[in-house]
Formats: structure tokens, sequence, C-alpha cells
């Protein structure tokens, strides 16, 4: 059995001033243990498996992250989730209410 552990990352939208439609890239080749998604408003990610923003699209999308309200949207992997190319994250809603992505990425011991 492999054991692992997670190293927590954040990724908070406004601050870095990524606006509706745009992104980032997170991580290079990783496994992903979680991903937790809040916003004091609607807010939704695309969550993509390549190595730039330019690369994102329907293809490599792996999953959708939706807050609909205020709250928060959990994601919790038992078995984590590869990402071969890399996480690239993809603002599609919530610009300017404080949406914020919190993540893990596993380190195998």
């Amino acid at each position: 059995m492999k054991q692992t552990y997670s190293i927590p990352g954040i990724l908070d939208f406004d601050a870095e001033g990524i606006t509706n439609s745009q992104g980032k890239k997170i991580a290079s080749s990783c496994e992903i243990a979680y991903l937790c998604l809040s916003g004091g408003g609607p807010a939704s990610v695309y969550v993509h498996n390549c190595q730039s923003v330019a690369a994102a699209g329907y293809n490599n999308r792996k999953m959708t992250l939706d807050v609909s309200a205020a709250g928060n949207d959990n994601r919790i992997f038992f078995n984590p989730v590869e990402f071969n190319l890399g996480v690239t994250v993809i603002l599609n809603q919530g610009a300017g209410l404080n949406a914020v992505l919190s993540y893990g990425t596993v380190t195998p011991r």
C-alpha cells in the first residue's frame, strides 16, 4: 500500500488578479488529494490536466467545482487523482467574490 501525504496550497483568485475566463497553473505533474473551492458568492472553476492556461480545453478538463452561493465545494479523493501534465485551474465565474481554491498535492513517502 502506498503511503502518501499532501502538501497544501491556496490560490486566491482576487489576490492574484485572476478574472473570469483566466487561470493559473498551480502544480506540475502530480497527484491531487483534495480540492476545495470557497467564495463569498457564486463561483466555479474548471480543473484541467495540461501544462498551461493556453492549453486548457474541454478535452483535458478533469472536473468542475461549483459554489452556487456562499459556501464550499469539497472534493476529497481517497485514491488521489493523477494529473500527468500538470494542474491548471480556470476561473469560470466568481471574480471579485473572494473565490479561493485550496488544494493538496500528493508526495509519496
